[in-house]
């Protein structure tokens, strides 16, 4: 049966009050901090604000110019322990991730080139990407990305932002044909087996957030193709 809303009763407030565009937002795994990638001033960078603070800085300007958030794929993160911000430059044949202080500072170069969307585990021990080349597989590596091991590819087909469950025994992913139409709640162990369908029929499914071992947030369209909306599902934990 669909789960309870998680999000019954939640008070919203603006967090940015600014014209142009916002987004990308990642919030800090302390949940204090929140970056997301904005042209406040011209060109698109990455800024950074704790939250409640009101106050805002820019962690890129002297970078030159990003390009904006992606529709389909994470462009920026913190890893597991807040301690370094994650981000792209470019996209296509160009795409390579860097990393930087969380604070600011000389950014260096991260992951193998296409490697995208990196996501850490709880623990900090191990991290997750896709390549974005064809199939695009999926990858466990060491917490520095290093003695990665190919764990799913599906040719023809798109495997999305991966994140890993609370307790590490599943990864979760976007899988289907078309990233900005048919995509479906998957999920997988990190060993590569057990790949396991949550969701069936999904339009545009991606962005997935756990809020506890059985309950998933995710955003996608509506079954009649609207606007974009927030959606949970709850499945079984381990």
């Amino acid at each position: 049966r669909p789960p309870n809303d998680p999000l019954a009763g939640a008070a919203f407030s603006r967090f940015t009050d600014w014209e142009g565009n916002e987004g990308g937002a990642e919030i800090s795994p302390d949940g204090r901090f929140v970056a997301f990638v904005a042209d406040k001033q011209g060109e698109f960078d990455i800024w950074l604000s704790q939250v409640g603070t009101g106050a805002f800085q820019t962690l890129t300007e002297w970078i030159g110019a990003l390009q904006p958030a992606f529709r389909t794929f994470r462009r920026l993160g913190f890893s597991s322990d807040g301690s370094e911000i994650w981000f792209s430059l470019q996209t296509g044949p160009e795409m390579a991730q860097m990393r930087m202080p969380f604070m600011g500072g000389t950014p260096s170069a991260f992951l193998d080139r296409n490697a995208t969307a990196p996501a850490w585990s709880p623990d900090g021990a191990r991290l997750t990407y896709f390549k974005n080349e064809d199939g695009d597989p999926l990858f466990v590596a060491d917490r520095t990305g290093l003695d990665a091991r190919r764990i799913l590819v599906e040719p023809g087909e798109h495997l999305h932002n991966p994140i890993w469950s609370p307790h590490r025994q599943w990864i979760y992913l976007a899988r289907g044909p078309e990233p900005t139409d048919a995509m479906d709640l998957w999920r997988v162990r990190p060993s590569g087996e057990s790949l396991e369908r949550l969701t069936k029929g999904v339009i545009g499914m991606n962005f997935i957030t756990a809020l506890n071992a059985r309950t998933l947030l995710y955003r996608a369209r509506a079954p009649e193709r609207t606007a974009a909306r927030l959606w949970v599902v709850g499945h079984a934990g381990r």
